[in-house]
């Protein structure tokens, strides 16, 4: 064990000695991201187990200014949480800043005129713009019918919005814009149904609270019981959603529709990228999947090249190319091509 590692340890056992019982981990993580620790330490770091502490430390890592690729690598297959998504994405963004880069709102030229040769900037240039090529591909698909798009609303890890396949992942987290989406239009409506069978399994009624009827809540919850007993047969749906509506506090009572709405991208589209441009900006996102775990882990490259295959557009030399890539994420994209050109949608 180093003394560095020594050193960290004794930082966590003294912030769990605390006397107030607040265990304060600032200090281990400031002495985590301090620039001077070792990559020998980050090694022996990545080895421990500090059960549920691990993530707060997992987070904190990637700040460090002197961790390495191989270090990030290895928090990359260890990450499970958002936090850590997160934070590993935050790596990467300051990456962009120190190599004179920017995250980007088209297809640049540095992507589809000019194939790459520097293994880091090729990673790089795919995380400039992976967002955007996304939300393009999401939007021609989705609006072709055959990308099946789902938005999921959560209050508690943040709304989801994505291609259904791959609903409330890691791949969904980093490339989705979420709620600020500007392409759907969602409508929340309350589910009645819902309602009434969380009233049956989780209610006891008590008879006085139909003696004061001047009551709100008490009238609502007469409602309630008139309708999820049957006494109640005969009612108007949208009148009784809206007043029942205040009282239905979780969003397991609502459901959200979504609408794909009209809008126009200021920056170039996939579907107007000509043969030989699809063909260099195919061959850079392979380049970057193969050789950064980041990219590949998550699935970002994989699932783009998976969207590029069952794209109307895409020529038939650029899908030879990805049909025959010897790895399987990246080649099922005939299997999926089979299925939307058969009219259905993945």
């Amino acid at each position: 064990m180093s003394r560095e590692l020594e050193e960290f340890l004794g930082l966590i056992n003294q912030a769990k000695k605390s006397e107030t019982g607040y265990v304060d981990l600032t200090p281990a993580k400031e002495y985590l991201k301090n620039p001077k620790r070792s990559t020998e330490f980050m090694e022996e770091f990545l080895n421990l187990d500090l059960g549920y502490d691990s993530r707060e430390f997992n987070i904190t890592l990637p700040e460090n200014p002197s961790v390495t690729k191989s270090i990030i690598a290895t928090l990359v297959t260890k990450a499970a949480h958002r936090w850590e998504w997160r934070a590993l994405s935050g790596f990467y963004a300051k990456q962009l800043e120190i190599a004179g880069l920017e995250l980007k709102w088209d297809y640049p030229n540095y992507l589809i005129n000019e194939e790459s040769s520097d293994l880091e900037r090729a990673a790089l240039n795919v995380y400039s713009v992976m967002r955007y090529i996304a939300e393009d591909l999401w939007n021609d698909l989705g609006d072709q019918g055959s990308l099946h798009l789902t938005y999921v609303p959560d209050n508690v890890d943040g709304d989801h919005f994505g291609p259904a396949s791959i609903s409330e992942s890691c791949t969904e987290y980093l490339l989705s814009p979420g709620f600020e989406c500007q392409w759907i239009n969602l409508t929340r409506g309350i589910v009645i149904d819902r309602v009434l069978e969380s009233v049956e399994e989780n209610w006891v009624f008590e008879e006085d609270w139909a003696d004061d009827l001047s009551n709100e809540w008490n009238r609502v919850a007469v409602l309630l019981n008139g309708l999820a007993s049957g006494e109640i047969e005969n009612y108007n749906e949208k009148l009784v959603s809206e007043y029942i509506e205040a009282y239905a506090d979780s969003d397991y009572y609502y459901e959200t529709e979504m609408e794909l709405v009209e809008f126009t991208y200021e920056g170039l589209r996939y579907k107007n990228l000509n043969q030989a441009q699809q063909m260099v900006l195919v061959s850079n996102l392979v380049l970057a999947h193969r050789n950064d775990m980041f990219l590949r882990h998550f699935g970002l490259t994989s699932h783009l090249l998976n969207l590029i295959s069952i794209h109307p557009n895409t020529g038939g030399e650029v899908l030879e190319k990805i049909f025959s890539d010897e790895d399987e994420t990246i080649s099922r994209g005939k299997k999926l091509r089979d299925i939307t050109s058969g009219g259905g949608s993945i």
